[in-house]
């Protein structure tokens, strides 16, 4: 991990993680190479798991209050529909009076369209955008990405916007008009 993050360290100064349980030295390491992280917990079905994660999201949050810069209390849960809202909600405002790093939950463009109550218990939006799963095809990728982005941006004038994930396939099946290839992802990504 550590030779990794300074592979990383040459083409970005941020990582972002997607749980706390199964590389609990990252903070570490990411501190030690001079990345500033978002860190995120693993957030499913799993309850006892839930509280595991979230419990060490915050002492890590805590300990590494340098490195760590944002915190995701789960990744696509409302999308999977893992958990209801009404419990996200619950642990979005426990890990928010717990930390002093803006808190959110990471999940495509249309689940903040469908559950607006979540900016409340937010301190930034983190968006997902992906316009192959959309069947969108690659010329209009762009377009489209972009429209979902400022969509999200004019609904929420008062919450900064991150893009958590963006992109497209370079192989598999093709998604309604969305075709799969190292150069639309390319093209796409550029």
């Amino acid at each position: 991990i550590a030779a990794d993050l300074k592979l990383l360290h040459r083409y970005s100064d941020r990582v972002r993680t997607y749980t706390m349980q199964q590389n609990p030295q990252l903070s570490r390491l990411a501190q030690k190479e001079g990345l500033k992280a978002m860190a995120g917990a693993e957030i499913d079905k799993r309850l006892d798991n839930n509280e595991r994660e979230i419990e060490l999201l915050i002492a890590k949050a805590r300990a590494y209050p340098d490195t760590i810069t944002r915190v995701i209390v789960g990744n696509e849960v409302l999308f999977r529909n893992d958990l209801p809202p009404e419990q996200m909600m619950l642990y979005l405002d426990r890990v928010r009076a717990a930390v002093h790093q803006p808190v959110s939950i990471a999940e495509p463009d249309y689940i903040w369209l469908k559950y607006p109550e979540l900016a409340q218990h937010v301190d930034f939006i983190t968006i997902h955008l992906f316009p192959f799963w959309n069947g969108i095809a690659r010329k209009d990728a762009v377009p489209a990405a972009l429209g979902a982005y400022q969509q999200i941006r004019q609904r929420y004038p008062d919450k900064p916007v991150v893009v958590g994930e963006i992109g497209g396939p370079s192989n598999g099946d093709r998604h309604e008009y969305a075709d799969p290839s190292v150069s639309n992802e390319a093209i796409f990504i550029r």
